[in-house]
């Protein structure tokens, strides 16, 4: 006798909208690193809320997914990061019952965390350049490479 097993047909990925760290960091590799206040620096990443942009990104992307592939799925799963959160909701999805997920998040920086990236080039100029020449296997003094956050 045969078994035959279900499989989900749709895995879909949606990334949180633009964040409060996303907008400080594009504005400071335009010089502008206004946003980079001591208060601001000092927040973990995780706690980055969306912006207004990034609220009406995800409200579209919950409409476009809802028109385009499914108004239901089976599963729902986000990071537990605030801007993951934020997302999940204003995707709209009303019978949803979202999972938070540990392994689903960002690489952790360690001392490079809180900082602009001109701040960066400034202040860890030596970590920056072994950053750059092996990124994936890099890892900050006090955080993780995107290698073994990937293996959770």
């Amino acid at each position: 006798m045969s078994h035959t097993a279900t499989y989900p047909i749709d895995l879909v990925l949606v990334r949180h909208g633009e964040s409060e760290g996303n907008h400080a960091q594009d504005k400071s590799r335009a010089g502008d690193d206004s946003h980079w206040t001591p208060e601001f620096s000092k927040r973990h990443t995780s706690q980055y809320r969306l912006t207004s942009l990034g609220q009406r990104q995800a409200e579209v992307a919950g409409k476009w997914i809802k028109e385009h592939i499914h108004e239901t799925f089976d599963s729902y799963y986000c990071s537990e990061f605030i801007r993951a959160l934020e997302t999940a909701a204003l995707l709209d999805f009303p019978a949803a019952k979202w999972y938070p997920e540990l392994y689903l998040r960002e690489q952790d920086l360690g001392i490079l965390a809180g900082h602009s990236t001109n701040q960066r080039s400034l202040k860890f100029a030596e970590e920056e350049a072994r950053r750059s020449r092996d990124p994936f296997y890099y890892c900050p003094p006090g955080g993780e490479s995107i290698a073994g956050c990937a293996l959770g």
